[in-house]
């Protein structure tokens, strides 16, 4: 168990899932509780707690992390730290486009995507700190 700005960074748990499915649905704007639970069955998870509600979250198998979402930046930070240390990692593999990844939040500018998927414009930006392509 971590402490980082008031938040305490543990294991998921069933319990959880309810307070990680609102705030995913506070990232992005919509609700996906169905991606959440698979991820969230699929994967390692931590998540970030302050105050009874979750700050942040990472999901990952090995040295994959597949998301990661926090409310601030050290929040990330120590989400990331926290899944190397206890997996025993040396290296991580992030699941992002190369220039999407952010260590100091940029100013806001608009996201172009070559596909037919539509990009809701509610998602929240400054919470996603790595994210899947």
């Amino acid at each position: 168990m971590l402490f980082v700005n008031g938040a305490k960074i543990t294991k998921f748990s069933a319990k959880d899932l309810e307070a990680v499915s609102d705030f995913d649905t506070s990232v992005c704007g919509f609700t996906r509780d169905e991606a959440v639970e698979f991820i969230t069955s699929n994967s390692t998870v931590f998540v970030a707690k302050g105050d009874g509600v979750v700050d942040g979250m990472i999901a990952g198998k090995g040295n994959r992390i597949f998301a990661l979402y926090g409310e601030t930046m050290e929040i990330a930070h120590a989400l990331i730290k926290h899944y190397i240390i206890t997996n025993n990692l040396t290296q991580v593999s992030f699941f992002t486009r190369e220039d999407v990844w952010e260590c100091e939040p940029l100013s806001s500018r608009r996201v172009h995507r070559r596909h037919t998927r539509a990009v809701p414009s509610s998602i929240k930006w400054s919470k996603v700190r790595g994210r899947r392509k």
